[in-house]
């Protein structure tokens, strides 16, 4: 049996030695052996005395003192720093490197979410802003349809946000598309049509009965209130806050992406998509997290109709009970995972010694630590472990930062500047005719020009910041001979518009391939920050197929990234002169 022959090769060792150990921790796991008794894992071993490479060699089942896989696990202290530091603000799940793979283009993603809805066998879990209403998104919805009609249980969850949802369609999706009639005149009429409604497709001759299996949630933020719901119009009000999360949960698979589900983003519209298979403890944390903001979201009935939320508080009567429910509700799901994570942090001094962690015998490469940011109700975790990357980086790393709506927050953009004095960053955004918005009717076509200022106005900072002194060690202020760490590039693709976002680290002498990177729904600014629910994962990887594959991610990205310089903003299409720089900057909140 696994568990016992791993016992043997600690108490063998043990023997080996004679001396205490100061420290031995365990750390639950599910692995089972054949006659399915549950079995600790050991990890960050260190003895007293020995080599530690002889015992991890030991425990992988391997003679000898040195073995690839022992090498890997007990070299790249940055990585185990890492790791040791973003356990101490969120859970920590390690997963396999192998079963991580990196989707490349809109029609992977579109074909991936189809292909894992079609195998699902218990749950379909989506968390999106919304869902288009073309004839792809139609297609979409038939395969989610058709799953649940011929499995019988099979259970699917569809997260939402209200205020998108419910909105009427005036034509084709996508801003600035041409006019074209629609099917469906919103979102929720399509979701009603196709999977609610007796008339559904699928339920059609089965005799179905209205049960749980199929659940459409609709976020609405407390904050918009009535007054306000009065004054703006719909098509703006979703600048007070929407429900942005990104995931899609297939069983014990996890998608997660920054992509929405429309027709743009299944073809020409460049996002992130990272697919962890075979992974059930972070699946059920995400399927969690989406079915707690769910139950204080508005169901989809039958007819069309918003129903009351499970926990029978209304964003709209009762906004302030509703944000602190909301949040107890969060900090007790957080809670609930947080000991597993703990363990990893109360270690963490030793993990440069020790090395990686063990899972069955072998070790656990690779590290996921999934956040959540909803501002509105004072959660910031995602902020907390961004600010703990860039201060914690050691000096010489490389950054590659990308996001498509470029507005950082005034402590992030401190944040990045100050680190960028021992390491180096490359910043990747949407060039104006990239932005989703370009080309729009009325006023949303001047978000564009507005990105394109702050933009410009970032990039003044780095120059200001590279161009003053540095006061050396000994109290002299010198001269800065180089140039600061940062470089802007904007993305251009004839036809594609850019909506990826996200940053890869890579450490110094670790060769030249990222070690982690952040994927998730976040732009990370002030709507990011503060309006928004947002969900991201961190990923700490040592899997050298899986670094592979996030270098070519970058190259692909930065591939169309052009890099930026001063003349850039003199264009007339940005220039838009002291007034529109500071009206930029007044609206820069809801941006």
């Amino acid at each position: 049996m696994p568990g016992l022959s791993l016992l043997r090769a600690f108490h063998g060792n043990a023997l080996q030695h004679r001396r205490p150990w100061p420290f031995i921790a365990t750390i639950p796991c599910k692995a089972s052996d054949p006659h399915g008794s549950r079995i600790s894992c050991l990890c960050r071993l260190w003895l007293q005395s020995g080599n530690p490479r002889a015992f991890a060699s030991n425990l992988s089942g391997e003679k000898g003192a040195s073995s690839e896989r022992g090498d890997a696990c007990w070299d790249h202290s940055f990585q185990h720093s890492l790791v040791g530091g973003l356990a101490k603000h969120a859970v920590a799940f390690p997963v396999k490197g192998n079963a991580v793979e990196v989707l490349d283009s809109p029609s992977q993603f579109y074909n991936t979410l189809k292909s894992c809805i079609r195998s699902a066998k218990d749950r379909v879990v989506i968390s999106a802003l919304y869902v288009g209403t073309g004839p792809m998104e139609q297609e979409l919805l038939d395969v989610v349809a058709e799953s649940l009609g011929r499995k019988p249980g099979l259970q699917a969850l569809l997260l939402f946000d209200a205020l998108r949802s419910t909105r009427k369609v005036r034509g084709k999706d996508g801003p600035g598309s041409a006019d074209q009639a629609p099917k469906f005149r919103s979102s929720t009429e399509m979701l009603t049509q196709m999977l609610l409604a007796d008339s559904a497709k699928w339920r059609l001759g089965k005799k179905l009965p209205h049960d749980n299996r199929i659940r459409v949630a609709l976020y609405r933020t407390p904050d918009l209130t009535k007054r306000l719901e009065r004054i703006l119009p719909s098509r703006l009000n979703e600048i007070v806050g929407v429900c942005h999360m990104k995931a899609y949960i297939f069983d014990n698979h996890v998608l997660m992406s920054g992509a929405n589900l429309s027709s743009s983003y299944f073809t020409n519209r460049q996002d992130r998509y990272i697919l962890i298979r075979d992974c059930p403890d972070l699946a059920d944390y995400l399927c969690e997290l989406v079915d707690t903001i769910a139950s204080f979201s508005y169901i989809l009935d039958t007819e069309g109709s918003l129903r009351s939320n499970a926990v029978g508080i209304d964003p709209r009567a009762s906004p302030v009970l509703f944000r602190k429910e909301l949040l107890n509700a969060l900090r007790r799901l957080l809670d609930s995972h947080s000991k597993f994570g703990a363990k990893y942090a109360r270690t963490s001094d030793l993990i440069d010694l020790q090395g990686g962690l063990w899972l069955d015998g072998q070790c656990a490469n690779t590290w996921v630590f999934p956040t959540v940011q909803i501002g509105s109700l004072g959660m910031y975790q995602d902020e907390l472990c961004i600010m703990w990357l860039l201060a914690n980086l050691p000096s010489g790393s490389c950054v590659h930062f990308a996001s498509a709506y470029f507005n950082l927050t005034k402590e992030f953009q401190a944040a990045l500047i100050q680190a960028s004095m021992d390491k180096r960053f490359k910043v990747l955004t949407a060039a104006p005719q990239a932005n989703g918005f370009y080309g729009s009717r009325g006023i949303s076509g001047l978000i564009p020009k507005a990105y394109s200022l702050l933009e410009k106005d970032f990039y003044e900072q780095t120059c200001q910041q590279a161009s003053e002194d540095v006061l050396e060690g000994n109290g002299l202020r010198t001269p800065m001979n180089h140039k600061l760490g940062v470089q802007l590039f904007e993305y251009k693709r004839p036809n594609w518009t850019f909506h990826a976002k996200g940053m890869w680290c890579y450490l110094p002498h670790d060769g030249n391939l990222p070690s982690m990177t952040l994927i998730g729904s976040s732009n990370f600014g002030f709507r990011s920050r503060q309006r928004d629910i947002e969900a991201q994962l961190f990923v700490v990887t040592m899997e050298p197929a899986l670094r592979k594959k996030l270098q070519e991610e970058t190259d692909s990205l930065f591939l169309h990234g052009h890099q930026v310089h001063g003349t850039v903003f003199l264009d007339p299409d940005r220039y838009g002169g002291p007034v529109s720089s500071f009206a930029a900057q007044l609206v820069r909140s809801w941006l």
